[in-house]
């Protein structure tokens, strides 16, 4: 069996509300693409909550709780599998999405450093947030000042919150590029690591919450990383379009999670340049 874990997977941490990392929406905002997920896929989704209160790290660490738990023996007895996972994350979930599927690349000392247990086939954001620095420091990017409160400040502020956002925000994880002998490690052992997951990112083209602008320069830097990644412009939605199971957005998302778990090669493969697709619908 698959495992698409949604980082929005119940943790050790009492159910929270959330939006923007604040109080405001839970899980259950995305029951519904969860559920036709499960009915459409021979696969079992987890829908998972994290803290909102404290910020940095414990919305991290919680989405890195939740998404090793797939490893868990006491999981493991309803047959799932571990090295066939994809994580998929919606606005502030899209954040932890891609910072999970990353992980392995942090610093040692680093919040959540720890080796993964899990790591993701594919990484899906869905209007997510990919670059909090620069959201943070331009608040027309992302809900005004929603940024800063999880990070406690802005990067300039101190050294210390300068390093946390290189911990926390998807685009300053990435490597700066592939490097030729890392590249060949890969190849020659065939290992699942960060650098093999297959990357989407889903941005409605009228979304007025998160900057289009957050998706694309993820892409770009992704792709000098060598890392295999795709943006994918929806024309015609905004933000919260891609909840209903009959959008556009949620139906690419699904072909991006069915193709990271069913269709793609056992040898990484890796981006010769930046892939990015409009989609105006029939």
């Amino acid at each position: 069996k698959h495992t698409c874990a949604r980082t929005n997977v119940k943790t050790h941490h009492p159910p929270s509300y959330l939006g923007y990392w604040k109080p405001g929406y839970d899980r259950h905002l995305m029951d519904r693409i969860a559920k036709d997920l499960v009915s459409s896929m021979p696969v079992a989704v987890l829908n998972v909550d994290y803290r909102v209160k404290g910020g940095y790290p414990g919305p991290f660490l919680d989405a890195a709780a939740a998404l090793d738990v797939v490893a868990d023996e006491r999981v493991g007895q309803y047959g799932l599998n571990s090295e066939q996972v994809v994580v998929v994350g919606h606005s502030a979930g899209g954040t932890l999405a891609y910072w999970a599927a990353m992980r392995g690349l942090l610093p040692s000392d680093a919040p959540g450093a720890m080796a993964p247990r899990v790591v993701p086939r594919g990484a899906v954001s869905l209007g997510g947030v990919l670059d909090l620095t620069l959201a943070a420091d331009d608040l027309a990017q992302v809900g005004a000042s929603a940024v800063r409160d999880l990070m406690h400040g802005q990067a300039s502020d101190s050294s210390r919150i300068a390093q946390d956002y290189r911990a926390a925000s998807p685009i300053n994880m990435l490597p700066p590029a592939m490097q030729t002998e890392l590249r060949s490690e890969v190849v020659r052992t065939r290992s699942l690591t960060p650098l093999d997951c297959i990357f989407t990112a889903i941005h409605g083209e009228d979304d007025q919450l998160v900057a289009v602008e957050q998706s694309a320069r993820f892409v770009v830097a992704a792709t000098v990383a060598g890392i295999e990644v795709e943006l994918v412009r929806v024309g015609g939605e905004g933000h919260m379009e891609c909840l209903d199971p009959r959008s556009a957005s949620w139906g690419l998302a699904k072909a991006a999670i069915s193709g990271a778990l069913f269709s793609r090669n056992e040898v990484p493969r890796y981006s010769s340049g930046p892939t990015t697709r409009q989609w105006r619908g029939p």
